[in-house]
């Protein structure tokens, strides 16, 4: 809703609608950039993960509610974009860049297998257990 009154006062640009959206939130700016293609998508939500959104920086603030103050939350964000931006330009090198992609799965694919119920009962009891500590953590302080 923000970026739809924020849009039409705003330039008519390419990048107007995901950089909007990259300041507004994380996977609507991924998603926007990623519409673009090339080097705006890969560069663009390496932008967008590294900097997060309004949401997400409210999320923050309203969770630590003081205990870490927020400059040095956006200091390190913006040394995690940098460090980022490099990495993934160093490691695009190794990408193989286009190739065709043959797809003969169908439009909705159903397991053929499950996971054994022995194994997702241990899996669901160390979610518990994991939830259960985390629990402990936070209200018995």
């Amino acid at each position: 809703m923000a970026e739809a009154v924020l849009l039409p006062m705003l330039p008519d640009n390419r990048l107007t609608v995901p950089l909007t959206s990259a300041c507004l939130e994380i996977s609507a700016g991924c998603a926007d950039f990623a519409a673009l293609g090339g080097g705006f998508a890969l560069y663009g939500c390496c932008i967008c993960l590294s900097l997060l959104g309004l949401s997400v920086w409210v999320q923050l603030s309203m969770l630590l509610q003081g205990a870490l103050p927020m400059k040095l939350l956006l200091v390190h964000r913006a040394l995690h974009l940098i460090m980022f931006l490099f990495m993934v330009r160093f490691c695009v090198y190794f990408l193989p860049g286009t190739t065709a992609v043959y797809r003969s799965m169908a439009p909705r694919v159903i397991t053929a297998q499950r996971l054994p119920i022995d194994a997702t009962i241990i899996v669901f009891l160390f979610l518990c257990a994991s939830l259960y500590k985390v629990r402990q953590n936070f209200y018995n302080k």
